[in-house]
C-alpha cells in the first residue's frame, strides 16, 4: 500500500517514534510491581502479545491502550505538543 501525501499531511509529517523507550519504560514499570502480562490483559483488556510487543517497541500503542496499562500501573498518560526547536511554519 502506498503512502498517501498531500500539501497537508507533507506538513504534518512527523518522524518516526522511537518506541523502544516507551515499551521498556512500561516494561520495567510492570516487572517492579510483580504484574505479569498475563494479569496486565486481565485489568486492561489488551492481549497479552500485544502488551508484549508494545514492550518491546515492536507495535504501535494506540493512546488508550497506554492510558489503560498506564492507569493499572499507577502512572499519568499525557500528550505534550510543542513546536520543534527552531521551525517556524
Amino acid at each position: 500500500m502506498s503512502e498517501i501525501t498531500s500539501p497537508i499531511t507533507d506538513a504534518l509529517r512527523l518522524p518516526a517514534p522511537d518506541r523502544t523507550g516507551l515499551g521498556r519504560a512500561l516494561a520495567a514499570e510492570r516487572q517492579a510491581q510483580g504484574i505479569t502480562q498475563r494479569q496486565m490483559e486481565a485489568a486492561t483488556t489488551v492481549p497479552q502479545g500485544r502488551i508484549s510487543r508494545i514492550e518491546r517497541g515492536t507495535a504501535h500503542a494506540a493512546l488508550w491502550e497506554i492510558a489503560a496499562i498506564g492507569a493499572v500501573l499507577g502512572l499519568d498518560a499525557e500528550i505534550v505538543i510543542t513546536r520543534r526547536a527552531g521551525e517556524d511554519r
